[in-house]
């Protein structure tokens, strides 16, 4: 006959800590109201749910300047396809990033200021529902829980990198031009000295300008043929 015992005091203790252990080796790929993902020693970036790509904190080449960005998950050297705050670096690995009150996804330095903003309009309705999460497109949005509708994303803000599924769109009206502006150098993802985007004026088509605003190639206009 078995006798069935009741698990041991260090039984039971095992198992919880496996399974804490379990539970924080799962990377989230999302952040909510409250939460906060910080740089540091113990900084763990955020995974898309494929592990295609990370948002968390780096510094480019030589520099000890920190930044948030979007890379691949999957290529051993850092490809970074996105730059947050690619005019205002932390000093530091002090920065946060969080979901403010009035629900937008802010960047803080150790001093508490804010140092970049999705800077969507304020509203009083849902802040608290507000989740940023990470794509495995490379898009970091800001969305209402359980809702697939993005209220801000990464992808109409780009920096240097087109990632399939981008739009490159502009809007001669207002101005809002998506493009890309290259990084000023390896070490430094401020704005450098070349800008790909579409042309405001005329026939759509392709343009590579420079800071001096002259053309410097063009892809002529689409014959809506495809080679």
């Amino acid at each position: 006959m078995r006798i069935f015992r009741k698990p041991t005091l260090s039984v039971s203790l095992l198992f919880f800590f496996f399974f804490f252990l379990y539970e924080s080796s799962m990377a989230a790929d999302t952040i909510r109201r409250g939460e906060f993902l910080r740089d540091g020693s113990n900084h763990k970036p955020l995974v898309s749910p494929q592990k295609t790509f990370e948002l968390g904190f780096f510094s480019p080449g030589v520099s000890t300047l920190r930044y948030l960005g979007i890379w691949y998950g999957n290529i051993e050297d850092k490809a970074v396809v996105w730059v947050a705050n690619r005019e205002t670096p932390i000093s530091d690995k002090s920065g946060a990033l969080t979901i403010s009150n009035d629900g937008n996804l802010v960047l803080l330095n150790g001093e508490n200021i804010t140092v970049w903003s999705s800077n969507i309009t304020a509203s009083s309705n849902n802040n608290n529902n507000r989740v940023g999460a990470i794509r495995d497109t490379g898009n970091f949005e800001l969305v209402e829980a359980n809702s697939e509708r993005a209220l801000w994303e990464s992808f109409d803000h780009p920096t240097d990198t087109f990632l399939p599924q981008m739009r490159v769109r502009v809007n001669p009206q207002t101005g809002d031009n998506l493009a890309f502006v290259s990084w000023k150098s390896e070490n430094d993802p401020s704005p450098g000295d070349y800008i790909l985007g579409i042309d405001p004026s005329g026939a759509p088509e392709i343009v590579l300008w420079g800071r001096d605003k002259i053309r410097k190639w063009r892809s002529g206009q689409w014959n809506q043929e495809l080679e």
